[in-house]
């Protein structure tokens, strides 16, 4: 076999190792980048659940209290009764 052309079949080969190892860290790159998708869907579908249940308990809050205050002073205060009653069977629906 000729020296030129034992370099070429080397150089061949050589070039197929990097491109075996470019492929391997793009497949290890995507591999990452996949199981941190998944895992900040899953920690940002949490946060939204925690959310709309403190958004809840606020409502809840803000409609007793303005039914309480309404009644320390003696106002009829039919719409926080209302919102009262209607927070508190949203919030016993959902948990």
């Amino acid at each position: 076999m000729s020296k030129e052309l034992h370099n070429t079949i080397q150089e061949d080969w050589d070039n197929r190792d990097v491109i075996e190892g470019i492929v391997l860290g793009m497949q290890q790159m995507t591999g990452f980048l996949t199981r941190f998708d998944l895992h900040a869907r899953q920690s940002l579908a949490n946060l939204d659940g925690k959310l709309s249940q403190l958004e809840r308990k606020l409502s809840l809050l803000e409609a007793k209290t303005a039914s309480a205050t309404g009644q320390q002073l003696g106002q009829s205060s039919v719409n926080a009764s209302e919102a009262v009653l209607g927070a508190e069977s949203f919030d016993n629906l959902n948990g």
